[in-house]
């Protein structure tokens, strides 16, 4: 089996509500490492993004330990690494601010995986690919298109700061891809309106379903997250509660990690319930972690 990962890897600098600051590389990284510890030794991993040579050694350095992952569709940036600054409130809401925003990903970059079993797709600076490139990933994939609407619901304000906003004509999004992906904030966004019980969130499901896609997912931080899906005829529900953890470190990569879980299961079983909860049990191990450094306990066996 074969899985791309198209987005842009940002350098981050986190200051934790603690005082701690962490440097790290982020971005799709973080699925992509998630993913190595958990697929089997037959799926080969292919990121697709672009980043700098000053962090290119610090990459492949991340992911020299995995076989399974290919680098030949990541491509040298001239513009130097996207950077990303996060700091967190006392309330542990992030407040980010992009200092280097590098162009999007161009569609010949990604032709060549286009025949994959899987691409999945993650919005890290908000414009990782263009409109006109998710329409012809659309009309010329063979397999499943996941899309983690995440910074597709920010934009950037002159001095670099993050600010959530609804795109201009998402629904067009939506109707290219088969599973999506979103937060409670990214939800309301895009409704336009209060979404906070669980039958507000499976009304809106609902809603995207007929976009297009068959498979709706909301992810809900503490109070867990709600899929809504499509099963022949039929619309099916499955509200799935938080993962218990000790404590919260770092936030950062949660809904990536969600991503990789569901798709590590989902790729498989086809069954959205049991990848809904794998991805639930990823999410919640991934904010006991501060960045990157401990990924190897998402590791199976």
């Amino acid at each position: 089996m074969r899985i791309a990962i198209i987005g842009i890897i940002n350098h981050d600098t986190i200051a934790m509500a603690n005082g701690q600051e962490l440097q790290d590389l982020g971005g799709i990284l973080y699925n992509t490492a998630v993913l190595a510890n958990m697929v089997d030794e037959q799926t080969s991993l292919f990121p697709v993004t672009r980043i700098g040579e000053d962090c290119y050694d610090m990459m492949t350095n991340i992911l020299a330990s995995y076989p399974n992952v290919d680098l030949c569709g990541v491509a040298i940036a001239p513009e130097g690494t996207s950077c990303n600054t996060i700091r967190y409130d006392a309330s542990m809401e992030k407040v980010e601010r992009l200092t280097n925003h590098i162009g999007s990903i161009p569609f010949d970059q990604i032709e060549p995986f286009l025949n994959h079993d899987a691409i999945l797709i993650n919005f890290i600076v908000g414009d990782d690919i263009s409109r006109e490139t998710m329409r012809e990933i659309r009309a010329r994939s063979q397999g499943l298109i996941y899309l983690d609407v995440h910074n597709l619901c920010l934009g950037i304000d002159e001095q670099g700061h993050r600010f959530h906003r609804a795109q201009d004509r998402w629904h067009e999004w939506m109707e290219w891809v088969d599973v999506v992906q979103m937060n409670e904030v990214e939800a309301a966004l895009l409704a336009d309106r209060e979404i906070e019980t669980d039958q507000d969130f499976i009304a809106f499901g609902k809603m995207i379903l007929g976009l297009g896609p068959s498979i709706y997912i909301a992810t809900r931080g503490r109070f867990g997250s709600v899929t809504v899906y499509r099963d022949a005829d039929e619309i099916k529900t499955f509200i799935s509660p938080p993962e218990a953890v000790e404590e919260v470190v770092d936030t950062t990569g949660c809904g990536d990690a969600f991503a990789a879980g569901f798709l590590t299961d989902y790729l498989v079983t086809r069954d959205p319930v049991s990848a809904t909860q794998l991805a639930s049990w990823t999410a919640g191990l991934n904010c006991t972690l501060a960045g990157l450094s401990e990924v190897e306990r998402f590791r199976k066996g």
